[in-house]
């Protein structure tokens, strides 16, 4: 069984998510494919340590996401025709326990593929401003990522295109009907994400969303706090190389901050400079 691991990167070398991600990913896949959008960080070491083939982008261009991961999965395409699978998830994130050997993803896509799923969804879990505790208010805990593709030989992305939240997997077929979609209702089959796990990648992810144009309810509940609910984590949904050794206090209610008048992560910046 081949399966080739898919990533669209920038920078995560300083903040330790790259290494966490290629740690997690080469665990279950045999290639990792990296479209590296302009990364200003010193990532090439990790690729190269990695094994990491990867599609060098000149500059950042964050709204162009669909485009970066349609030329990945043709390079993917174009070197392993004969893949079976291909593992997708972001840098900031990892997979869970049950995904933690070759040999127990082997037996969780060899059932999926039996039963001729084709995509499987896994729960996102959201760790916020720890990696004990996770969000469930604001519908942080409804999302679900596709994170496996089997190769059907007819992947693609329909026209893809600029901009945000857009359907970030490709299509299994061009033309015939029923897609077969497994959940993982395992909890130890859960995406980790850390993109909410400290102060700085909240700051982070809020203003380059805004930045891009975001408005409204779906950017204000990024930096909101205001009757916020968590829920501790099961030490056991996490792999042992990432498992924290015991669960940490709660987060209490600290945001919103100055930080929600600024527009762009430069001007974030530039202000914790002024204050050095």
């Amino acid at each position: 069984m081949k399966i080739c691991g898919f990533l669209q990167n920038y920078n995560g070398v300083e903040n330790g998510d790259l290494l966490r991600c290629l740690k997690s990913m080469c665990c279950v896949v045999d290639h990792i494919y990296v479209y590296d959008d302009g990364s200003t960080e010193d990532v090439w070491p990790l690729y190269k340590a990695y094994d990491c083939v990867v599609i060098p982008g000149r500059v950042n261009d964050f709204s162009a996401e669909l485009l970066h991961k349609q030329a990945l999965l043709g390079k993917i395409q174009s070197d392993h025709p004969d893949f079976k699978w291909i593992c997708w998830f972001d840098n900031d994130a990892i997979l869970g326990s049950l995904f933690e050997t070759r040999k127990d993803t082997e037996e969780v896509l060899g059932q999926a593929a039996d039963q001729e799923f084709v995509q499987i969804f896994l729960h996102n879990l959201n760790l916020w401003r720890s990696r004990c505790w996770y969000r469930v208010d604001s519908h942080f805990n409804d999302l679900w990522h596709c994170v496996w593709w089997y190769n059907t030989g007819e992947l693609y992305y329909p026209q893809p295109r600029r901009g945000l939240h857009q359907q970030q997997y490709p299509n299994p077929y061009r033309e015939r009907g029923v897609v077969k979609k497994l959940e993982m209702k395992d909890p130890r089959g859960q995406l980790l994400h850390y993109g909410f796990s400290d102060y700085e990648r909240i700051v982070r992810k809020y203003l380059t969303y805004k930045q891009e144009g975001q408005t409204g309810e779906r950017l204000d509940r990024l930096y909101r706090e205001k009757d916020m609910h968590l829920e501790p984590v099961e030490l056991d949904w996490f792999p042992l190389f990432d498992r924290p050794e015991e669960i940490d206090s709660e987060p209490q209610e600290m945001l919103p901050d100055h930080v929600a008048n600024m527009e762009t992560v430069n001007e974030y910046e530039q202000s914790k400079m002024s204050v050095l």
